[in-house]
């Protein structure tokens, strides 16, 4: 695949009879112009626009530019770990657990210089305040050595389903006289009676 900016208009200059102009003007695909790439490897190649023109008689005295410079290289496909990123926090009195991805590797196609440059693929979901699982759709984000995104590749899949499950902790006081289970602001808090025995010595 091409992997440089190349021009997109050639210009040419015609020897023909003026008849010939006014045809053009009128269908601009009696004029041709390719890039041929059959057989070309990776690297950099200097091409010549071919240039094709359906009328007769007629010259082609000029074409600009004269050399395009094309900078091929090799699709190829490889498979990336994806790195998940937790951030924030559950609400006080829960903790989280796990997390589950509904897919544990990411396949990234594209020229090969660029796959070369992917470190690590990211993904990044929010808890914070959380009280109960967390579950989103998370797009993938491939990164270089510097934290940088790698474009102009595709990724199967783009996101991901990621749940973060939250559970509630238990906590126990012994300030209670009644051993209940109450509910205070999300949390789980047990109170517990506890008997005390005092010797008074007169």
């Amino acid at each position: 695949t091409i992997i440089n900016e190349i021009t997109q208009q050639v210009y040419l200059t015609i020897r023909a009879p003026s008849s010939f102009h006014t045809q053009l003007e009128n269908d601009i695909n009696l004029i041709d112009v390719v890039l041929d790439l059959s057989g070309l490897e990776s690297g950099v190649h200097i091409l010549t626009p071919q240039v094709n023109l359906a009328l007769s008689p007629a010259e082609i005295t000029r074409v600009m530019p004269s050399n395009v410079t094309v900078k091929l290289d090799a699709i190829v496909t490889e498979s990336f770990p994806i790195n998940l990123k937790v951030v924030g926090n559950p609400t006080i009195g829960f903790e989280t657990q796990t997390p589950v991805l509904s897919d544990q590797n990411v396949f990234i196609s594209g020229p090969r210089s660029l796959i070369e440059t992917i470190d690590h693929i990211d993904a990044e979901i929010n808890i914070s305040d959380a009280t109960e699982d967390v579950q989103r759709m998370i797009e993938l984000t491939p990164l270089d050595a510097e934290d940088n995104p790698v474009t102009g590749i595709s990724l199967n899949p783009a996101s991901i389903q990621v749940t973060v499950p939250v559970t509630c902790l238990l906590y126990t006081s012994d300030a209670a006289d009644d051993q209940i289970c109450v509910d205070l602001g999300g949390r789980r808090i047990i109170k517990k009676k506890i008997n005390l025995s005092h010797n008074l010595h007169y």
